[in-house]
């Protein structure tokens, strides 16, 4: 998948405008929102009636984004980075204590992914940081059996 110079560009400044965007990343379409803006984030877990709970994935262009959202690293941080990324893994990691608790469903861990597919890396290099970004398609059903927002 390309992008034309002006599909960048508006992606880019409706993040800037802290709205939600619609992007490809490694197999499905995630929505989109720039991870430190706290009205973005609210957008997104609206739009897709998220648990506030849950957090985000955060999508990194390169590792140097890590230091604007992660702890210092230990080594077996460093080690995992090394064996999984670029790719499709999240990796959990200890998060800076000034992330928004949107962005971290509240936790201390942050999850965090540098993805493989050119595409992906193109709209992020031109962001300029991380992307906080929603992956999933549904949710499971609620245990007393209600399957309304299985589909979500």
């Amino acid at each position: 998948m390309d992008f034309t110079p002006k599909q960048i560009e508006d992606m880019v400044a409706h993040l800037k405008q802290g709205q939600v965007i619609a992007a490809p990343a490694e197999g499905v379409f995630g929505l989109c929102a720039d991870p430190f803006n706290h009205t973005a984030l609210q957008e997104l877990l609206s739009i897709k009636d998220r648990n506030p709970g849950k957090g985000f994935v955060v999508l990194i262009e390169n590792v140097g984004h890590l230091s604007s959202l992660t702890e210092t690293l230990a080594k077996h941080h460093w080690d995992a980075i090394d064996k999984y990324w670029p790719g499709p893994i999240t990796l959990l990691l200890p998060a800076r204590a000034d992330m928004p608790s949107l962005l971290t469903g509240g936790g201390d861990k942050i999850a965090v992914r540098l993805p493989e597919a050119p595409h992906v890396l193109e709209y992020l290099k031109a962001w300029g940081g991380a992307v906080g970004v929603d992956l999933g398609k549904f949710e499971w059903p609620k245990a007393s059996g209600d399957s309304s927002r299985a589909a979500r």
